[in-house]
C-alpha cells in the first residue's frame, strides 16, 4: 500500500454550505478525485477511467501524515496543539510552512475544486524548485482558508 499527501484548501466561511462542518467541506473537495465503483470496469480495461479520479481512498491526517501541517522545523508538534483526531488537523493555510513537513504534496486542491500538482501532472516524480515554490504560493494565496491534510491511497 502506498499513500501520498494531498492538501485541501477550505474556506473558513462558506456561503454556499454554511451548515456543513469544515472537514465535511474538505472531503467534498477531495472526493471527486477518488475512484468509485463505477470506475472499476473502465479502469481494469485500459488503466484509465476518464473521470479524473487519482486515488482509491482518502482520510484526514491519518497514518504518516498525522499532524504534518503543524510540525516545526525540528519535526515536532507544538505542545499546545496535540493532534489526536481529525478535527485537530486543519490549520490556516497561510500559517503552514510546507518545508517544515519535509513532504511534497501530490496535490493541493483549491476551493474551486482544482487540483494543482507539482511537476504539472498527477503522479509526477520530478519537479523544479520553482514548481515547489508555486505550491507554497498556493497556501499563502488563500489566507482565509484552512489547509486540511489527506492521506490518499493510490
Amino acid at each position: 500500500m502506498a499513500y501520498t499527501l494531498v492538501i485541501a484548501l477550505v474556506p473558513a466561511d462558506d456561503d454556499e454550505l454554511p451548515e456543513l462542518p469544515l472537514l465535511t467541506r474538505a472531503r467534498l473537495l477531495v472526493y471527486p478525485y477518488i475512484r468509485r465503483h463505477s470506475c472499476e470496469e473502465r479502469f481494469e480495461a485500459d488503466g484509465e477511467c476518464g473521470c479524473g479520479c487519482l486515488w482509491d481512498d482518502a482520510g484526514v491526517g491519518r497514518d504518516y501524515y498525522r499532524g504534518c501541517l503543524w510540525l516545526d522545523r525540528y519535526g515536532r508538534l507544538p505542545v499546545d496543539h496535540p493532534v489526536s483526531d481529525p478535527e485537530d488537523e486543519p490549520r490556516l493555510a497561510a500559517a503552514v510552512n510546507l518545508r517544515n513537513t519535509f513532504l511534497t504534496p501530490a496535490a493541493i486542491i483549491t476551493p474551486d475544486g482544482e487540483a494543482h500538482h507539482p511537476g504539472g501532472t498527477p503522479g509526477a516524480h520530478w519537479y523544479t524548485h520553482s514548481e515547489y515554490a508555486q505550491l507554497e504560493d498556493l497556501l499563502t494565496g488563500y489566507p482565509a482558508c484552512f489547509a486540511v491534510p489527506f492521506s490518499c491511497h493510490f
